[in-house]
C-alpha cells in the first residue's frame, strides 16, 4: 500500500512538471504587437510592401495590437503602394499601376491623387476631379490624415482640382485654408470672347464674397487674364473689364474691402499640370480668367 502511493505521488509530481513545462513553453512561442515593431520599422524603411502585408496579417492576430498602430502601418502601406503607382503613372504604365494601389489596405489622400492622375491620362476629366477633391478632402481629415502632407502637395492637388473641375463643369475652385494652407490665387473663369459673369462664375464669386465679409478681408487684388487668341491690344481691354465686372459684382454684394485691378491679357498664362495632355481649346478655356488674390 505504501508502494502504490509512493507511485501515484509520483505520477502527480510528473505531471505537474510536465504541465509547467507545457505552459513554459507555451509562453516562450507566444508573440505580441512589440515583438513584430522593428520588423515593420525595417520594412516601411525599405518600402517592402510584400513583407509588410506579411507583418499586417500577424500584426492583426495580436491581442494587445491597438487600431491606431494598425491604422498607422496601414497608412504607411498606403503611402508605399501610391508612391510606386504614381511612378508607373508617369510611366504610362497604368494597369500596372492599379494593380498597385489595389494593394493599400486604406484610402488615403495619395492612392486618391494617383486614382486622379490616371483619370488624367485617360481623359475622364470629371472622374479626375472627384478623385482629387476626395483627395483634398482627406487632407482636411486629421483623423484620417493626422500629419499632414506638405504645403506643396497641397498646393498641387488644388492646382489639379481646379483645372479638371474647370474641363468638367466650368467655374468651380476651393477656397479657404487647407491643413494652413492658402490658396495662393482663386480663378474666375469666362467663355471666349466675354467680360460678363455666366451663372457658374456668379456662384463662385457668390461663394468668395460671403468668405471675404467672414474673415474680415480688407484688401484683395484681381488680375484679368485671356486666351493666347488675338492681339496684345484687344486682351488687353478684355483682361481688364473681366476684373472689373469681378470687382463690381463683389462691390453689389456687400464686399467692402480695398480691391486692386490689374490686368495681363495674354502675356501670363497658366502653368498647367498637364499641358502635354490638354487640347489647344482645354488649355485656351483655362487661361480665360480672373484671378484673385487675397
Amino acid at each position: 500500500m505504501k508502494n502504490i502511493l509512493i507511485i501515484i505521488l509520483v505520477l502527480t509530481s510528473s505531471c505537474t512538471t510536465i504541465k509547467k513545462e507545457k505552459l513554459t513553453r507555451s509562453v516562450k512561442i507566444s508573440s505580441s504587437c512589440t515583438d513584430y515593431q522593428s520588423s515593420v520599422q525595417q520594412a516601411i524603411k525599405q518600402s517592402d510592401l510584400d513583407n509588410l502585408e506579411t507583418l499586417l496579417y500577424k500584426l492583426n492576430r495580436q491581442a494587445d495590437c491597438s487600431i491606431f498602430y494598425i491604422d498607422n502601418v496601414k497608412r504607411s502601406m498606403a503611402q508605399i503602394a501610391a508612391a510606386r503607382a504614381d511612378e508607373l503613372t508617369q510611366q504610362k504604365r497604368i494597369k500596372t499601376a492599379k494593380t498597385w494601389l489595389k494593394r493599400a489596405p486604406i484610402t488615403t489622400w495619395g492612392t486618391q491623387a494617383v486614382y486622379g492622375d490616371i483619370a488624367v491620362y485617360r481623359h475622364q476629366w470629371q472622374l479626375a476631379a472627384r478623385f482629387y477633391n476626395q483627395a483634398i478632402d482627406l487632407i482636411r481629415d486629421k483623423q484620417a490624415t493626422p500629419q499632414a502632407p506638405a504645403a506643396s502637395s497641397i498646393r498641387k492637388l488644388l492646382k489639379l482640382a481646379y483645372e479638371t473641375q474647370v474641363l468638367t463643369t466650368g467655374s468651380q475652385t476651393i477656397f479657404g485654408k487647407i491643413r494652413g494652407v492658402t490658396p495662393e490665387k482663386i480663378p474666375i473663369q469666362f467663355t471666349f470672347g466675354k467680360t460678363t459673369l455666366d451663372n457658374e462664375a456668379k456662384k463662385l464669386v457668390q461663394q468668395l464674397a460671403n468668405y471675404i465679409k467672414q474673415q474680415n478681408i480688407t484688401k484683395l487684388t484681381l488680375i484679368g487674364h485671356t486666351d493666347t487668341k488675338g492681339n496684345h491690344a484687344i486682351n488687353d481691354k478684355i483682361s481688364k473689364q473681366r476684373a472689373l465686372t469681378v470687382q463690381k459684382y463683389l462691390q453689389q454684394l456687400g464686399v467692402t474691402a480695398n480691391i486692386n485691378i490689374k490686368c495681363k491679357g495674354k502675356r501670363q498664362p497658366l502653368q498647367l499640370a498637364h499641358a502635354t495632355i490638354y487640347t489647344p481649346e482645354q488649355i485656351n478655356a483655362l487661361n480665360r480668367r480672373v484671378e484673385l488674390y487675397l
